[in-house]
Order: structure tokens, then C-alpha cells, then sequence
């Protein structure tokens, strides 16, 4: 019964990582700079701001590290916050959480400016300009990260 519970989680899982799109994804934009800078590789971080996309280092104690970090992205487009806390530090294995949040301001909805079932790519005449309204956007994520050492090797 357990057997059949495991191979169902892992199935979707895997079915999931699939047909995920990571461009677009709250945690894409989570990275380090140093990740950005070496074209998206896996590294050992060297501190709690790696818990978002790469193992820590054993070598290192980090329990109760804080980290915080802001980013403006794409000429200001669309804001980044990331914290991150580590609550437990081995050589052994580590146990951090964090939270993220991505918003997107001034944006324009749009749905109710003209028919789509009438007009799906509409003439400037056809717009309703009044119905055109503001929009903010926010997306919120939170990760828990469990790095396990063995030898050489990092589950994570």
C-alpha cells in the first residue's frame, strides 16, 4: 500500500516537472545573482540565500542565518522580495524556509474593454476605453529546503 502512495506522488510529480513552464515560474526570478551570472548552473551556496535553487554547503553553519533580498526587474516592471531563515545546521543536513513575493503594478485589465466572443482581436474604434480599469498583481510562494550529506552526495 505504501509502495502504490510513493509511485502516485512521484508519478505527479514528475508528470508536473513535465509540463511545468519555468519562465514564468514565481520561483525563477528566486535565484542568486551568482546563479544568474554563471547561466543558471547548480553551485554549493555559500549562504542561506541559495536555499531557493541550490544545495548549501555542509561545510558551513548556518543556523538562525537570516537573509532578506529586493530586486526590480526588467526596468522596473515587476519587484522581487525573497527571506530566507535557517533553522537547523549540521554537517549532516540542513533545514531552511523561506518566502518569496513577485508583484506587478500598474498593469491594465482589460477583459471587460470590448466582446471577445464578437471581436477577439478588436479595432481601436471597438474598445471601450472606460471599461479599461487598473490592475495590481502579486504572486506569493514559500519553500521548505531539507539538504541531506552523504559522503560526497546532496539530496536536496
Amino acid at each position: 500500500m505504501n509502495s502504490k502512495i510513493i509511485n502516485l506522488i512521484l508519478s505527479i510529480f514528475f508528470i508536473s516537472f513535465i509540463f511545468a513552464s519555468n519562465q514564468n515560474s514565481i520561483y525563477f526570478f528566486s535565484k542568486s545573482t551568482k546563479t544568474f551570472s554563471l547561466s543558471n548552473i547548480h553551485y554549493i551556496s555559500k549562504n542561506i540565500d541559495g536555499l531557493f535553487y541550490q544545495p548549501i554547503s555542509k561545510d558551513l553553519n548556518l543556523e538562525k542565518n537570516f537573509s532578506i533580498s529586493f530586486a526590480e526587474l526588467f526596468n522596473n516592471q515587476f519587484n522581487v522580495i525573497k527571506i530566507g531563515y535557517c533553522l537547523k545546521s549540521t554537517n549532516k543536513n540542513k533545514l531552511s524556509f523561506g518566502f518569496i513575493k513577485r508583484s506587478l503594478d500598474d498593469l491594465f485589465y482589460t477583459n471587460n474593454a470590448w466582446n471577445y466572443s464578437e471581436l477577439l482581436t478588436p479595432e481601436l474604434s471597438d474598445i471601450e476605453y472606460d471599461s479599461i480599469s487598473d490592475l495590481d498583481y502579486e504572486d506569493f510562494g514559500f519553500i521548505f529546503s531539507y539538504d541531506k550529506y552523504f559522503n560526497e552526495k546532496i539530496i536536496n
